[in-house]
């Protein structure tokens, strides 16, 4: 059967007909330096998480360039030279300027699970909602111990400015994990759940921002879901051409949307009533 996820519910609100391409025709959309950084970081981060875990020495330089690639191997052509090596030499900087060292003196938790499935069933809504968030562990509050008390979703990001608090789309990933992760283990305790952001200057450094999910937070997940689950049952998909997504910059399918909704004149009056 298939489901839903977070990444879908965003790509729907940047632009119905964008998640039409992706996920209805089941077109490519091609790749990012953004991306390609971003799980390059995700893998070298998981590796030092794994290590916690496992009590073995971690490497996350080799696994940072294994990931670079194996995008370059399966999506080369997506990207043109130069961007590539924007991507490598992004890489270096991490190495040179040891950030994966500085993450793993940052860690305050005991890892538990990472890449781990939240699986979301909402009555009514057919499909599962999946997500995977890259750490699930435990941190003490307050002294107590009791497993649930200290639960702690932890997402990895990178990002080319600072940030004050997570964004909308991130904090809205948080919640999801969050009530995904309640239901799943039956308990009504938030849990805890942050981001922690690489951040992409000259000098790169991380920042934990916490997320501090209320009632409200995982409320609006499920509005959202029940809306989407809508649009899509009514096969629905309008192009968003105010959306900030809507540019050959950030839209995978852009020639091709605006030649499909080229807003020729005899098609729109012929859905008007004229005279």
């Amino acid at each position: 059967m298939e489901h839903y996820s977070p990444s879908q519910f965003g790509k729907l609100s940047d632009c119905p007909q964008q998640y039409a391409y992706r996920y209805v025709h089941k077109l490519h959309e091609g790749t990012k330096e953004s991306l390609v950084f971003g799980t390059a970081v995700d893998e070298a981060v998981n590796s030092i998480h794994l290590a916690h875990m496992s009590s073995l020495p971690a490497k996350p330089e080799v696994f940072l360039y294994q990931s670079i690639e194996f995008s370059r191997a399966t999506y080369g052509d997506d990207m043109e030279p130069e961007q590539w090596d924007a991507v490598d030499e992004l890489a270096a900087r991490c190495v040179e300027q040891e950030v994966f060292k500085e993450y793993e003196e940052m860690i305050d938790f005991k890892p538990r699970a990472i890449q781990h499935d939240m699986v979301l069933r909402i009555h009514g809504i057919d499909r599962r909602i999946i997500g995977i968030t890259d750490l699930v562990a435990e941190r003490k509050v307050f002294d107590q111990k009791e497993h649930y008390e200290s639960a702690l979703i932890v997402d990895v990001k990178t990002s080319a400015r600072s940030m004050q608090q997570p964004s909308y789309r991130h904090r809205f990933q948080l919640a999801f994990y969050a009530l995904a992760w309640m239901c799943m283990q039956g308990t009504d305790i938030i849990p805890q759940a942050e981001i922690r952001v690489l951040v992409k200057n000259k000098k790169m450094l991380w920042q934990v921002l916490p997320a501090n999910l209320t009632e409200n937070d995982l409320a609006h997940v499920i509005e959202v879901a029940r809306n989407h689950d809508r649009m899509v049952k009514a096969n629905h998909y309008p192009i968003n051409r105010d959306s900030k997504f809507c540019s050959k910059k950030n839209c995978s399918y852009f020639d091709r949307c605006h030649e499909d909704h080229a807003g020729r004149l005899a098609d729109t009056l012929a859905q008007c009533v004229r005279g």
